[in-house]
């Protein structure tokens, strides 16, 4: 081998390894990169595997060796295959290109030069994306076509969600239009863009059919426009029976067949094309005055919110967090609503059908995420910053929220709402108070009859009829004695004929506050325990009588002890 072959070795080996090494070294000098706000992963109709950009790296291309605006010099990881890429960003959450094929190395402007203007369009849409607020909201009605035809008539409609972010779509079959079906699909609006005259929106569209991305993706392009300007048989049909209003506001919307946005240049041309309608308003309904002086309520241990909204037509209920607890007001535990608790509902007040100073019984459309429908609520005016609601079943008809299988008042539980600093008022007992005869039972219903409510605070506890509370204060320190004795002789009769163990299996199994305790020692301690506090109680001369707050206490499974917080001046 001559010493010319081997310079010509040489020179073609040296080709070979020009071009990597080049590359890197020039994207390491010119700092390359991709837009921050591009990381991250990307679904791309036809891809199987999501792409990947980070800094200076497009997974599914290579690596960028030099940029202009939207222009990127990009090269393969063998660092044979160079192309330049044209990247868009319509959206923080959609990228669409234009891509040269595999070329040798050459500039930046020479390579992006051969890109014509009927090059493909790639469209890549961000996963995990951050929702958007839609164009357009619910209340509308719309006909639809898929080629094959309009369906006019049931007429579908668009319901909103919770989060404005979200549309219900509600599509009807028309028996004599082909290719109709009665379904419904959940559309999550992802992001939107104008581009010349047209309006572009990418969502996932969320149905029973819907499995992969492939099936999710879709792209809208849609346009705003007034009902009036348009005659509404050119709209919906000679037969359609829809009649134009000063405020009527209507959308053309066509949709992409797959998972890209091509071939949407019109909203009058795609896979579907719908026509929107403004539905017809109802009269709403205004809560009660007395319901809505506080615009806020809180559950009495503060986990869920309830804020009217919209000119007190419109009810949030929301869960809430510890940080956004009030600083002031009680913390008792409650039994919370049935309301999910990650979500938030949404109630319209939609008829009344009995209200008065202190009470209001109303059918509401609420909207719990996507859901919707009608429940039955009645409103209890307990005092000026006290209110009790009951919530029935939910049910797709109005005129069936109230009737006895979705609403029994007298069964359905309640939940207690405070305002934000309650007002504080004197307590109505003076002293410390020993209670006997209360039933563990947790309280979930409560008489609607005032004649039959017993004069006894034992109605707050239990719906079962019970002998009422014994209250020992230091006036009647002599019933102690009695009660103790009383106490003693059962709890001797109970435990006559069995052991250390049956005995303590009894009193775990008992349900009544009579039973004083494990043992007769244990329950002589605590009478005299009581009776000394009272005593002491009693004796105290200079105590305030302006109490601010009833203290409530169990010291053991059978004593509660309610008691004011007193202080000495």
């Amino acid at each position: 081998m001559t010493w010319c072959d081997i310079l010509v070795l040489l020179a073609l080996f040296g080709c070979s390894l020009t071009p990597l090494s080049t590359a890197a070294r020039y994207s390491a000098e010119t700092g390359c990169r991709f837009p921050s706000r591009w990381t991250g992963t990307w679904f791309q109709s036809g891809v199987r595997q999501p792409i990947t950009i980070m800094d200076a790296r497009l997974s599914t291309k290579g690596r960028c060796l030099a940029s202009e605006g939207d222009k990127f010099l990009l090269v393969d990881d063998k660092g044979i295959c160079y192309r330049c890429v044209v990247i868009h960003e319509k959206h923080v959450n959609v990228l669409q290109y234009k891509e040269t094929y595999c070329l040798q190395r050459d500039s930046l402007h020479s390579l992006c030069s051969l890109i014509t203007g009927d090059a493909l369009l790639y469209s890549m849409f961000r996963e995990a994306a951050s929702s958007v607020a839609c164009p357009f909201r619910g209340g509308h009605t719309f006909t639809y076509n898929r080629g094959h035809g309009e369906c006019r008539y049931p007429v579908s409609s668009i319901d909103s969600c919770t989060q404005d972010s979200r549309l219900l779509l509600r599509y009807q079959a028309c028996p004599d239009v082909h290719g109709t079906e009665s379904t419904v699909e959940e559309l999550q609006c992802l992001a939107t863009w104008k581009e010349g005259s047209s309006r572009y929106l990418v969502g996932k569209v969320h149905h029973s059919h819907a499995t992969s991305n492939e099936d999710s993706y879709r792209c809208f392009v849609y346009e705003k426009m007034s009902g009036n300007n348009v005659p509404p048989h050119q709209l919906y049909g000679e037969e359609a029976d829809f009649r134009p209003r000063a405020d009527d506001v209507e959308y053309r919307v066509a949709q992409s067949g797959d998972a890209t946005c091509n071939g949407l240049f019109s909203p009058m041309e795609g896979s579907r094309t719908m026509t929107l309608k403004k539905a017809t308003v109802t009269t709403k309904c205004k809560f009660p005055g007395w319901l809505t002086q506080h615009h806020q309520w809180y559950t009495l241990d503060y986990s869920s919110s309830y804020k009217f909204h919209h000119r007190n037509t419109t009810l949030h209920v929301s869960n809430t967090t510890l940080g956004q607890m009030p600083s002031e007001g009680p913390v008792v535990q409650q039994q919370l609503s049935a309301y999910d608790a990650d979500q938030e509902v949404r109630v319209v007040c939609a008829e009344i059908l009995q209200a008065t100073a202190d009470m209001a019984y109303l059918i509401t459309h609420y909207t719990v995420g996507c859901q919707n429908g009608y429940m039955c609520m009645m409103f209890h005016k307990r005092d000026a910053h006290i209110i009790e609601v009951q919530s029935g079943g939910y049910t797709r008809r109005p005129e069936d929220a109230c009737s006895p299988g979705y609403f029994d008042k007298n069964s359905i539980s309640f939940t207690t709402l405070v305002t934000e600093n309650p007002e504080q008022k004197k307590c109505p007992h003076f002293g410390r108070f020993s209670v006997t005869g209360v039933s563990q039972k947790e309280r979930h219903t409560r008489s609607h009859n005032q004649e039959n409510i017993p004069n006894t605070p034992m109605d707050l506890y239990s719906p079962r009829p019970y002998s009422a509370v014994k209250w020992i204060t230091a006036e009647d320190q002599g019933d102690t004695q009695g009660l103790y004795t009383t106490r003693k002789t059962r709890l001797k009769r109970n435990l006559k004929h069995s052991n250390k163990e049956n005995r303590l299996r009894k009193l775990n199994k008992t349900r009544n506050f009579d039973v004083v305790g494990n043992y007769l020692k244990v329950s002589r301690k605590k009478n005299k325990r009581i009776k000394r506090e009272l005593e002491s109680y009693s004796q105290t001369k200079s105590c305030s009588l302006d109490f601010k707050t009833l203290m409530v206490g169990c010291g053991a499974t059978d004593t509660m002890e309610f008691h004011s917080d007193c202080s000495a001046p």
